[in-house]
């Protein structure tokens, strides 16, 4: 079991919309935050975006989920 993801990205609102429609049959919440979102599944798992900054945005990451 996951306890947690965080990944950066360049556009945290595409982002968060993104992964609202991926987690929606999992029925996960959303907690806003201003330069982050997580996605609790409700078992102590946390899925995290924040906002690059300043930094230089990540350019390959693979995160595979499995919904049954």
């Amino acid at each position: 079991m996951l306890d947690h993801i965080t990944i950066e990205v360049s556009d945290l609102a595409k982002s968060k919309l993104f992964y609202e429609k991926a987690f929606a049959p999992l029925a996960t919440a959303s907690p806003s935050a201003r330069k982050a979102w997580a996605f609790d599944e409700g078992n102590g798992c946390l899925f995290e975006t924040q906002s690059t900054g300043e930094k230089p945005p990540l350019t390959h990451l693979h995160v595979s989920f499995r919904v049954k």
